[in-house]
C-alpha cells in the first residue's frame, strides 16, 4: 500500500481507522488505541489540538475541540453540552458501525480524558464513560486501563462528568501551553479536510496517480469500496471518473 512507501502520503480517516484495527488484531494488543491515545499529547494533533489546549479553561477547551474537529478529520462528529460545571460529550467515528472502529473510539476516549486532565489534574475521572462494544473481556480491559466503570454503546464514545477548572486562567502555567497565534489559526483553517466525498476522493487520487495507479477497479480495491459504489457516490455529487 502507498502508506508503506510514503510516510507522508494522505491517508483517508476511514482507512486510518481500519489500519488501526488491523494492527491491533495482528499485534494482539486489544488496547492499542487507548495506549496510543493516552501517549499522544492533545497538542500534537496539529493546529486543531493546539487550539484546544490553548484555551483558558477546561470547558472552553472542550468547546474548541467540538467546534473545530471538522478541521482535523472528516466524517466524524463531536457534540458537546455544558450546563454549569457538568458536561456531556459524544463522539461518532467516521465509520458508523461499532465493529471496525473500536480502536479509534478507545483512542479518542483516552485523548479527551488527557485533555481534560490538563486542566482538572491527573486524578480527574468522568462520572460516566461509554465506549463502543465495551462488553465481556473488552469491558474488563477498558475498566482496568481507564480506572473507571465503562459501559457499552453501539458506536462512538460518550463521556459525562463535572469540570472544576471553569474559571479563566485556571490552566497551570507549568503545562507548557503556548499561545495560539494568527498563523496557527490560518493553518487550522487551511488544514480542513474536504467535506464532500468527491473532494476526499480527489486528494486520495493524487497519491494513487503518483504510485502509477489509474485503474478504477484497483483504486476501488484500495479504498475498500465496490466499483459501482464509488461511481454512485461520485455521481451523487455531480462528479465522475
Amino acid at each position: 500500500s502507498r502508506w508503506k512507501r510514503d510516510a507522508d502520503a494522505y491517508l483517508p480517516n476511514a482507512e486510518y481507522v481500519r489500519l488501526l484495527e488491523l494492527v491491533a488484531r495482528q499485534s494482539n494488543k486489544p488496547l492499542l488505541g487507548a495506549i496510543l491515545g493516552n501517549a499522544l499529547p492533545f497538542a500534537e494533533l496539529g493546529p486543531f489540538g493546539r487550539y484546544a489546549v490553548s484555551a483558558p479553561t477546561s470547558a472552553e477547551a472542550l468547546r474548541r475541540a467540538a467546534r473545530t474537529l471538522k478541521y482535523h478529520e472528516s466524517g466524524s462528529s463531536l457534540r458537546l453540552s455544558i450546563q454549569g460545571d457538568r458536561f456531556d460529550l459524544r463522539y461518532q467515528p467516521p465509520t458508523p458501525r461499532a465493529l471496525g472502529s473500536w480502536q479509534q473510539c478507545d483512542a479518542v476516549a483516552a485523548l479527551l480524558m488527557s485533555l481534560i486532565r490538563t486542566y482538572e489534574g491527573p486524578d480527574w475521572k468522568p462520572a460516566v464513560l461509554r465506549i463502543a462494544a465495551a462488553n465481556g473481556a473488552r469491558a474488563k480491559h477498558l475498566r482496568q486501563f481507564f480506572f473507571v466503570d465503562v459501559e457499552s454503546i453501539e458506536s462512538g464514545v460518550e463521556m459525562i462528568g463535572c469540570l472544576n477548572a471553569i474559571m479563566a486562567n485556571s490552566l497551570d502555567s507549568s503545562s507548557g501551553s503556548a499561545p495560539f497565534t494568527f498563523r496557527d489559526l490560518r493553518n487550522l483553517v487551511e488544514s480542513k479536510p474536504p467535506s464532500s466525498f468527491a473532494g476526499a476522493f480527489a486528494i486520495a487520487l493524487q497519491n494513487f496517480v503518483k504510485d502509477g495507479i489509474t485503474d478504477l477497479g484497483e483504486i476501488s480495491d484500495q479504498l475498500h469500496l465496490e466499483r459501482r459504489t464509488l461511481q454512485r457516490r461520485l455521481n451523487a455529487e455531480g462528479r465522475s471518473f
